[in-house]
């Protein structure tokens, strides 16, 4: 009987000069236990009443990596602006639950306080990045924070991989409602930055 190398071998195209193997009885393992958690995931999203996507099914990929790893990612959207992602990622060594937050700023703004909210020194160690937009006077800034946080993968972890991400839908969603009047004030700015540790804090 052939193995699944094997059999991978048989079925890949030359042409493409590429060859990705992947256990199909371990993907699969994973695959499942990503669809375990989804309809929580999913329900979480909807209690938030923006936006979310993928609407049913989840969307699931292989990452680019040394060992198999899967990953589950959604997103949540303002109108038709994304405002959050999230990605679990699970191998057999560990599981990562990513975030990034996209937080526009429109032109007027003090510049002191971009300069705050990229540069305070609690992210010193994974400062967010900025991208400027000089034909979106509206969103002519915008600051994405970026972070992720993970434990080993064992047997029944998946628990505790559900409570950190929504306890990241909660984080984003808190900080989306401290912008949405676009009234940035010093005040505003602090209250903005303590709810942003709670998840993009650098350690």
């Amino acid at each position: 009987m052939k193995n699944w190398i094997e059999n991978a071998l048989e079925t890949c195209d030359p042409e493409t000069d590429r060859i990705v193997l992947e256990n199909p009885t371990i993907k699969e393992s994973y695959i499942q236990i990503l669809k375990t958690m989804w309809p929580a995931i999913r329900e979480h999203l909807q209690k938030t009443y923006y936006i979310y996507t993928p609407e049913v099914e989840p969307l699931i990929e292989s990452e680019n990596s040394s060992i198999l790893s899967l990953k589950m990612s959604w997103m949540l959207h303002e109108s038709t602006r994304a405002m959050y992602r999230g990605t679990v990622e699970i191998n057999k060594m560990h599981w990562m639950v990513q975030s990034e937050f996209f937080l526009c700023l429109d032109k007027q703004i003090d510049l002191r306080f971009v300069t705050e909210l990229i540069g305070n020194s609690r992210m010193i160690g994974n400062p967010p990045e900025l991208s400027i937009y000089k034909d979106d006077p509206e969103n002519y800034y915008q600051v994405t924070y970026r972070n992720g946080t993970g434990e080993s993968f064992y047997q029944g972890c998946e628990e505790r991989i559900l409570d950190r991400i929504k306890k990241c839908i909660d984080v984003n969603v808190e900080m989306n409602s401290t912008t949405l009047d676009n009234d940035w004030n010093e005040d505003r700015v602090g209250e903005f930055l303590s709810t942003a540790f709670e998840v993009y804090e650098a350690y």
